[in-house]
C-alpha cells in the first residue's frame, strides 16, 4: 500500500491524512452528512490542524476505514446511534471478519467471531428483534477504501 499525497501531509509531516472535501470524495458522502454526524458524535472527530485564520479537520485512513463502516452499516437499515455503537466496539479488533448477532446459537466457525461482549444491550436487542446476523468483512471494507484513496489520487494527478 503506498502513501497517497494530500494537500495536508506536508502540514503533518510523516502522517497521511485526509482533509473533509477528500473524505466526502473518496467515500461518496455529502460533506455536509460527514460534518452533521461528526457534531452528534457518530464520526471520529479527526484532527484539528491549523490553516491560515482557520481550522481544518483531516482524517486518517484507519479514520476513513471506521467512516465508511459506518455510512454501511447505517446504509443496510442500521440507526446512526447503532452503527456508531458497533464501529466503536469493533474498531480496535484487529479481525479482518467479524459476526454481529442476536445469540450465541451459531456454527462452530461462527462461535470464534462472535463478539457479544463488545455490543451494547441495545444494540443486542436491535439484532434480537430484527433476528438478524451482520457478518462484516472488514477487510474488504479496508480494500476499498484503499482503492478509492488510489483512484481518488489518480483523479487528482490528471490533467
Amino acid at each position: 500500500m503506498t502513501k497517497q499525497k494530500t494537500l495536508y501531509n506536508r502540514l503533518l509531516p510523516g502522517q497521511e491524512v485526509f482533509g473533509s472535501f477528500e473524505t466526502a470524495d473518496i467515500l461518496k458522502v455529502n460533506r455536509g452528512i460527514i460534518n452533521n454526524d461528526m457534531k452528534q458524535g457518530h464520526l471520529p472527530a479527526g484532527t484539528k490542524i491549523k490553516w491560515g485564520k482557520t481550522t481544518r479537520t483531516v482524517f486518517s485512513r484507519k479514520e476513513l476505514y471506521w467512516i465508511s463502516l459506518f455510512y454501511q452499516l447505517h446504509a443496510i437499515g442500521l440507526t446512526k446511534r447503532h452503527a456508531d455503537e458497533i464501529v466503536r466496539s469493533i474498531r480496535s479488533q484487529p479481525h479482518d471478519y467479524i459476526l454481529l448477532g442476536s445469540s450465541a446459537d451459531h456454527g462452530a466457525g461462527a462461535a470464534a467471531l462472535y463478539f457479544k461482549n463488545y455490543l451494547s444491550v441495545q444494540v443486542l436487542d436491535e439484532l434480537n428483534k430484527t433476528r438478524s446476523t451482520i457478518i462484516i468483512n472488514y477487510k474488504k471494507v479496508r480494500q476499498d477504501v484503499d482503492e478509492r484513496i488510489r483512484r481518488h489520487g489518480e483523479k487528482l494527478l490528471q490533467p
